[in-house]
């Protein structure tokens, strides 16, 4: 069963909202990409490499009573300010966590990519793996970025949630998203249809072997999700998935491909692009205590980031790994169908 804790959170938030962000935490990736919306600290005009990228709707203010406020994930690759006109508020810029993406504006074809990214040895072996896959199984690969069936949509949600489990119960790593699988599928569906997300299934047969998903909007692509069936690992399927994303993107016309924020090899890997995602710790002038609350946080995440940074925390200890033993219990006789709102004639808890 889901936590008591759990439900504090969204009933936290804002009628609508998504999962990663609360009255006091605006997430400027999942607000951008999901709803179009920013944090009301910041200027709605936003720019990318130069030029305007997008005219984004403002979140409501904060309350009168609310004096400490959090604004996340703000990559380096978007020119994004404070308002002027807020005055009564101190913003506070920190440095947390290394972002990656493809830049892909001089990139024409998946081929020209690996070839600037990969050595010889590399895209011989990457293609020999794609080739080996593609003997020993009927693959098909499909990408809804626009229309998809109810029914298709129910069982490829039904199918991304089973292999995200099961990918992270081998890796004995608890995944947060699991948790929100019920408020994400009424979500995705009208953002792929919109063509405003892009899912993208692999199969063997009718077995789905590998998902992803990926939020767009004019040229950028964020991949927010990717997971794969740990019984063909050996494929190397993670780099054959990735392989088949990017090359997706290039006809679609992407110039840019968010692998977001986090370090691991498989980023380093395909990457050609870093960035920092700032945090804001905004408070309220003359008030004290918010002012002693804003600069704990401080200090907390910057005692954080030196963690990342010397290669603890997120390499040598990974808090969920850690708590992998406790946070699976959450999930114990959990069905994130039975959480869905009622949808009158859609009734996917019946169809599973």
């Amino acid at each position: 069963m889901a936590t008591d804790a759990t439900e504090k959170k969204q009933t936290a938030r804002e009628e609508g909202q998504h999962p990663h962000s609360s009255d006091a935490v605006h997430n400027v990736l999942f607000d951008l990409f999901l709803s179009g919306s920013v944090s009301s600290m910041a200027n709605p005009q936003i720019r990318f490499q130069g030029t305007s990228w997008l005219s984004a709707t403002s979140r409501k203010e904060p309350s009168g009573h609310q004096h400490v406020l959090h604004v996340t994930d703000i990559p380096g690759y978007l020119e994004i300010k404070p308002k002027s006109e807020h005055a009564e508020w101190v913003v506070q810029v920190v440095p947390q966590y290394n972002g990656y993406a493809a830049d892909l504006r001089e990139i024409k074809t998946i081929d020209d990519y690996l070839q600037r990214q990969f050595s010889a040895k590399r895209r011989s072996a990457l293609r020999g793996k794609i080739r080996k896959l593609e003997r020993e199984c009927a693959i098909r690969t499909s990408f809804f970025c626009g229309e998809i069936s109810d029914a298709l949509y129910l069982k490829h949600m039904q199918g991304f949630y089973q292999l995200l489990r099961q990918r992270f119960d081998q890796k004995r790593t608890f995944n947060r998203n699991l948790l929100y699988w019920a408020e994400y599928y009424p979500i995705f569906k009208p953002l792929i249809r919109g063509g405003k997300a892009c899912l993208m299934v692999m199969e063997d047969g009718q077995r789905p072997i590998s998902y992803s998903i990926a939020f767009c909007h004019n040229a950028i692509m964020f991949g927010f999700m990717q997971t794969f069936d740990p019984a063909y690992a050996h494929y190397n399927l993670g780099d054959v998935a990735m392989y088949r994303k990017l090359e997706r993107s290039l006809e679609l016309g992407v110039t840019w491909y968010d692998f977001s924020k986090g370090d691991n090899a498989f980023k380093d890997k395909w990457c050609n692009h870093t960035y920092t995602l700032d945090y804001w710790v905004c408070h309220r002038k003359q008030h004290l205590i918010a002012a002693i609350k804003a600069q704990i946080s401080i200090a907390l995440l910057r005692l954080r980031q030196w963690l990342r940074d010397i290669g603890f925390l997120g390499k040598r200890f990974q808090m969920d790994r850690f708590l992998y033993r406790r946070r699976i219990r959450l999930l114990e006789g959990y069905r994130w169908e039975d959480r869905l709102p009622d949808s009158g004639s859609e009734t996917p808890k019946n169809e599973a």
